[in-house]
């Protein structure tokens, strides 16, 4: 019995640390869930694109930035807007933003709000880089633990055509952890 106890104390704390461990991907996205990366600037108007944190199991803050790409051709930057108690400076130089404790993802990050121009090149990435101010160098997350890890920095495709596409990222596996689910 005492064997077991500290079998299933092991199993916990390896878990736990896993699970503090994971900093996902951050990414721009037409929508605020963060399933469609096709992101569109057609004609003259103003668009909202959103930067939302995924594949990680929770979370408390991260730290990015998301200038306009110079293939949107003379898109203006009006505004960045968050949900969250904590933001500290603007998307397109650098911003912080602390999500109030440790939250589960799809985690929407903020909204970005530009005038599109209509005139953005086919297959243009608006990614998602390090923040200047940043720890590591890297596209930066926070776990509950309180430390920055780096995390995975994902591009939306302004005007995809046949030629580009963008990716949205999925719970990494292999077929043996899918066998495994089935084995005894």
């Amino acid at each position: 019995m005492n064997t077991l106890l500290r079998f299933a104390v092991c199993v916990l704390l390896i878990a736990g640390s896993a699970h503090a461990q994971v900093p996902g991907t951050l990414g721009t996205y037409s929508n605020p869930d963060g399933t469609d990366c096709n992101l569109y600037d057609l004609t003259p108007q103003t668009v909202q694109y959103y930067v939302v944190h995924k594949l990680t199991p929770a979370a408390q803050a991260s730290r990015f930035k998301a200038p306009i790409p110079d293939c949107m051709n003379g898109a203006v930057f009006l505004s960045d807007e968050t949900m969250w108690p904590i933001k500290i400076g603007l998307v397109p130089d650098g911003t912080l933003v602390g999500y109030g404790g440790c939250v589960s993802s799809p985690i929407l990050v903020l909204t970005i709000n530009i005038f599109g121009m209509g005139q953005s090149s086919e297959c243009c990435e608006y990614p998602v880089l390090p923040d200047p101010s940043g720890v590591t160098g890297e596209v930066e997350v926070e776990g509950c633990d309180g430390v920055w890890r780096p995390a995975t920095a994902r591009s939306g495709i302004v005007n995809q055509n046949a030629s580009c596409w963008c990716i949205i990222p999925t719970d990494k596996s292999t077929w043996g952890k899918i066998k495994a689910l089935y084995s005894e």
